[in-house]
């Protein structure tokens, strides 16, 4: 009881420090605006505004960032940082979209499962050739995985506009066949792969928090050597974070070309792995908060598409937005002291009320 106390109580303090971050993130925006001589009660009203019309494509974008905060987030509770998920969500895309264009003699249904199993396979070997560099050999798996990102990339974009170049005029595969699509949500914008991810994140919060293997994996992350004494394989629990985190990635791209662009296009996926850092600490490597965080980054992104049209501020101020939001969790005393002046503030407010 004491022990799930502290832990609802860290939670809590983790989420209050994320929405105070994207405050903060919000109010140096607005100070960037008006330096450039913009409105931003304006520029952010015309993005949510965007937003909660185009709420839909929000969603649909959501589906793929919430895979791409698992594939950070998931890895790291293992003591592992994957910035690979560019990379695996590409390579799990192109598979989809290669796998679901085939005259397979299968069932709808399995076309689909058997593209879905193939890129989740192709994001586990990728993720995990950095994973066993690091464990095996002690290459430090960031470097590794960024330059996994440029060799993918390069090789996605050879194969889309060689051997599985599907159209004349732009640099895609051909159409994925009926039978390994997964249909639309209703006739929105987003298909059934958006409860799929969902669900995918709730059982890997369930699988973290109320499993064996999960808690042991957190341990590996959290402390490795006293893991090692209680007879935790640190390594294994690194590899596997890893792999989940690969497949994670995979399935987000593979969810996006089968319901929704139904091919590949190169350079489509640009952002969304680098995205997925911003989501994972913005929701604690919480799996459950990925879920909010990614719609949140879904709208803002959504939204900059109609603040550049209407306001004439470019779509790189959303960067800007994400970067700050990142510096702000990743340096926690920046905003702890910032929490702390104005706790001091309004005590001293109070003392003086109370004379």
């Amino acid at each position: 009881m004491i022990l799930s106390s502290i832990l609802r109580k860290d939670r809590m303090i983790t989420f209050s420090k994320t929405v105070f971050s994207v405050f903060l993130a919000l109010l140096f925006g607005s100070l960037f605006l008006i330096f450039l001589e913009a409105s931003p009660l304006e520029v952010y009203g015309v993005m949510f505004e965007r937003a909660a019309t185009s709420f839909d494509l929000v969603l649909r974008r959501a589906m793929v960032l919430m895979m791409s905060g698992l594939a950070v987030a998931i890895p790291m509770k293992a003591g592992m940082f994957n910035m690979g998920g560019e990379g695996q969500i590409v390579a799990g895309a192109l598979t989809a979209a290669v796998v679901g264009g085939l005259d397979l003699p299968i069932p709808a249904g399995f076309h689909t499962v058997f593209a879905l199993a193939s890129a989740a396979i192709i994001g586990m070997l990728l993720s995990g050739f950095s994973g066993v560099l690091s464990i095996k050999r002690n290459v430090n798996e960031v470097i590794s995985t960024i330059m996994m990102n440029s060799i993918i990339a390069y090789i996605a974009t050879y194969l889309v506009m060689n051997p599985f170049r599907g159209s004349e005029f732009s640099p895609q595969t051909a159409k994925i066949k009926d039978g390994a699509s997964i249909p639309s949500f209703f006739g929105l914008d987003f298909s059934w792969a958006l409860v799929f991810a969902i669900f995918l994140c709730i059982s890997t919060y369930v699988f973290l928090e109320r499993t064996p293997k999960g808690l042991e994996l957190k341990a590996a992350g959290l402390n490795p050597v006293f893991s090692r004494y209680q007879g935790i394989k640190v390594g294994s629990m690194g590899l596997l974070g890893m792999l989940l985190g690969g497949a994670a990635a995979a399935l987000g791209g593979a969810f996006e070309v089968l319901g929704g662009s139904h091919s590949y296009t190169d350079e489509y996926f640009l952002q969304y792995g680098f995205d997925g850092i911003a989501i994972a600490f913005m929701a604690g490597n919480n799996p459950l908060g990925i879920i909010v965080s990614s719609i949140f980054m879904a709208a803002v992104r959504v939204g900059s598409l109609a603040v550049s049209r209407r306001t004439g501020v470019s779509t790189y101020f959303v960067s800007i937005l994400q970067g700050l939001i990142i510096v702000l969790l990743v340096v926690p005393y920046f905003s702890d002291s910032i929490l702390a002046v104005i706790k001091k503030i309004f005590c001293r407010k109070k003392e003086v009320d109370h004379v």
